[in-house]
């Protein structure tokens, strides 16, 4: 910088780097604006970017939120964390929950376990299991399950039968 200014002169390189902040501003601001404009439109129109986050790839969020409200099942709208449709085209829904079922009993009770598999992304893990074929199904304490093999791991899905996914964890019959 010295030098620069040096060879231009003090006023012509005072100047020059004068602009070039001005410049820099400018395009910040701009930047700033279109980000924030962008943010604004896509809540508008989706409803809530979180709910848009782990939509399933064959159907778009608002009409899976839709099909759920349509369907008369209980649920909390702001709760939801995951909406999909299984490969048998039922509904299903993840919500925040307690620490007796839904996310946050999952995530507090068997977080390590799934983790010790590579399983990171609960709601997305479920996304992607849910939209492929069950290996056995069944009903565990009056609630149905469902039995996935992923690269040699049986990870077990239990549900209400509305939907609501109450737990999930590695299948103890079949730990690999």
């Amino acid at each position: 910088m010295t030098s620069l200014m040096y060879l231009l002169g003090g006023n012509i390189a005072g100047d020059f780097m004068k602009t070039l902040g001005e410049v820099f501003f400018i395009i910040a601001c701009v930047s700033l604006f279109v980000g924030v404009r962008t943010m604004f439109s896509n809540k508008q129109s989706s409803g809530d970017s979180r709910k848009d986050q782990h939509a399933g790839a064959d159907a778009t969020s608002s009409d899976l939120f839709g099909a759920l409200a349509r369907s008369g099942v209980s649920y909390h709208l702001d709760d939801v964390i995951m909406i999909v449709r299984s490969v048998d085209g039922k509904l299903m829904w993840l919500e925040k929950g307690d620490e007796l079922s839904g996310f946050m009993h999952i995530r507090d009770r068997y977080n390590a376990l799934l983790a010790s598999k590579g399983v990171y992304d609960i709601p997305g893990f479920l996304q992607m299991i849910l939209q492929t074929m069950p290996t056995s199904t069944g009903n565990e304490s009056d609630e149905p399950f469902a039995d996935y093999l992923v690269n040699g791991t049986c990870y077990r899905v239990v549900s209400r039968p509305d939907g609501y996914i109450a737990s999930f964890y590695l299948n103890p019959d079949l730990r690999s």
